[in-house]
């Protein structure tokens, strides 16, 4: 009875400490998928941020273009337009000039 009773008290707490082991592995485990999962979500959250902004990049290069075309088209336009004008100025001298119609 003597060896049980002395035995007793070392053989709960080394079940308890293997008990505690056992339980922080299966936690520590548990956490480790938890932050796998975690980090998978991110890299998957970054991949698509990447994505949108590459797609960004490609949409203001075409944006540029966009605009130098029109830019191009613009000048040509008031070019035109100061053509014109100075044709139209030259048509009022003229009529101006044969009699005064205007």
């Amino acid at each position: 009875m003597d060896i049980l009773h002395d035995w007793l008290p070392i053989g709960i707490s080394l079940m308890a400490l293997i008990f505690t082991a056992v339980t922080f592995i299966r936690a520590s485990h548990r956490e480790t998928g938890e932050h796998a999962m975690e980090r998978a979500t991110m890299i998957a959250d970054l991949r698509y941020i990447r994505q949108a902004i590459e797609d960004m990049k490609v949409e203001s290069k075409v944006l540029k273009e966009d605009m130098r075309t029109m830019d191009l088209r613009l000048t040509s336009v008031e070019a035109s337009t100061a053509s014109a004008h100075k044709r139209m100025d030259e048509m009022i001298k003229a009529l101006r000039g044969e009699g005064g119609l205007l």
